[in-house]
């Protein structure tokens, strides 16, 4: 896959956990995490090849892209980042966002630049494509689109012979047939579909279950209670066989699921041991027969996504 005429990896290492305060890692997810570690985290991907990582102005107010941005210095690495747009648009205010984000980055482009939801989108693009001609921009994404907000956006770039490079949108084990007529217009159109919680915030990574499940006073132990890990109690299993046979950590095998359906999966690291499983679990292919089994577990379950709101 390639991105800007380069080759890039087949995962995204995401960031949003390195954000603190509002939107920040324990508002999510019940934890804060150690600023060193988070650097020894990405010197570990990085040493490995995994060299494209992607963050957003709201993980935790900036702070996640002034962290990656400290990371960076000096590395030869593919960086996408996002604007929010406002419920009503005023123009400028996605080139003010770039420049923060810029700012924060320590950078002078960002290799790719996602919308991040689909919110006055038209004028929006028509912004950005403005930062592309700037030369700020390398391309642009959208995210958390359906088929006929992609078309609307790729009929909004043709006017300024641009077009969309990536879709970033909620793919995992418990979407994917939601997800399917996206991800096949993407492929059809070489556009990069780039998959956010795969494993479900944690959900789906094997290291928890119904009787050691998400804390409740966090946003996903609120959205994923103790009675769906016990209904995809068969999907966890089948999870451990499977990463028993290819010797890999459990949390891989959504992944390994995920590059098999054609999807970059974006995948949240915070120590230096889950970029080493990261590395070992995103050269894993998984027979066909195996893909079709996590399915048919995962759609017998009967349980839905983690839905933020």
């Amino acid at each position: 896959m390639e991105l800007n005429g380069k080759k890039i990896p087949n995962v995204m290492v995401g960031t949003w956990a390195w954000g603190s305060g509002l939107a920040g890692s324990r508002f999510i997810f019940g934890k804060t995490y150690d600023a060193q570690t988070l650097k020894d985290t990405f010197n570990e991907a990085y040493n490995a090849g995994l060299t494209f990582f992607d963050t957003a102005m709201v993980y935790g107010a900036g702070s996640s892209e002034k962290l990656l941005g400290e990371c960076i210095k000096g590395k030869d690495v593919f960086v996408a980042t996002k604007h929010m747009p406002n419920m009503t648009y005023t123009y400028g205010e996605a080139k003010e966002g770039l420049r923060k984000s810029l700012e924060n980055l320590g950078r002078d482009y960002v290799d790719l630049y996602w919308v991040h939801r689909p919110k006055q989108l038209v004028k929006t693009l028509e912004e950005l494509a403005e930062c592309v001609k700037e030369g700020k921009v390398k391309s642009i994404g959208v995210s958390n689109v359906t088929l006929e907000q992609l078309i609307e956006a790729r009929e909004t770039l043709k006017k300024y012979d641009l077009d969309v490079a990536a879709v970033q949108n909620h793919y995992s084990l418990l979407t994917f047939k939601d997800e399917a007529e996206v991800l096949e217009y993407c492929k059809k159109h070489n556009i990069l579909y780039c998959a956010y919680m795969v494993l479900e915030q944690g959900a789906l990574s094997g290291h928890y279950n119904e009787k050691h499940h998400f804390k409740l006073f966090t946003t996903r132990g609120f959205q994923f209670k103790k009675k769906q890990f016990k209904q995809i109690g068969a999907l966890l299993g089948y999870i451990q066989i499977l990463a028993q046979k290819y010797e890999i950590d459990t949390s891989q095998v959504a992944i390994a699921w995920a590059i098999a359906k054609g999807a970059i999966p974006i995948v949240g690291l915070t120590k230096p041991s889950h970029a080493k499983a990261l590395a070992k679990g995103c050269t894993v292919k998984l027979e066909d027969i195996e893909v079709e089994e996590l399915e048919r577990l995962a759609v017998e379950s009967g349980v839905g996504p983690i839905i933020y709101t």
